[in-house]
């Protein structure tokens, strides 16, 4: 998953296709679900953000993210478009129906205009490591 809010809908499907799968009799199935960010290593991010980290909570469409895409689709990312916007501030609640003013319109939480490819380089090889290493763990692989 890559999307915060997203997080509750993957669990629902993977229980979901567990419930269906036990039906069918399948019993030994594993799904491995997580956040890339979760693999993020402290000593990166010190590199990345020398001035301290800002948070994933502002990390949407923001540095770490831009960074990647500039590493893997360039083509995908003009970079004088970026938003202006300043870093979103939220309270430490939600509200229903969401208020308007807490995200900006760009949808951008915080400014990605330090963003490079090679910062996404480094984030790719941390998660493929990581994130590899924990597949190989959990699956038992070699």
């Amino acid at each position: 998953n890559g999307h915060y809010e997203n997080q509750m809908f993957t669990i629902e499907a993977i229980e979901l296709v567990r419930r269906d799968a036990a039906m069918l009799g399948v019993t030994d199935l594993t799904i491995f679900r997580c956040e890339y960010w979760d693999f993020t290593r402290k000593d990166l991010l010190a590199k990345l953000f020398p001035a301290g980290f800002p948070g994933y909570d502002l990390e949407h469409a923001a540095i770490l993210e831009t960074s990647m895409m500039l590493h893997v689709r360039p083509d995908l990312v003009d970079m004088a478009r970026l938003a202006n916007d300043p870093p979103a501030k939220f309270p430490p609640y939600e509200t229903f129906p969401v208020r308007d003013g807490w995200v900006p319109p760009s949808g951008v939480l915080s400014p990605a205009n330090t963003a490079d490819a090679e910062k996404g380089r480094l984030l790719m090889e941390n998660y493929v490591e990581d994130i590899g290493a924990a597949l190989r763990k959990e699956f038992a692989l070699a």
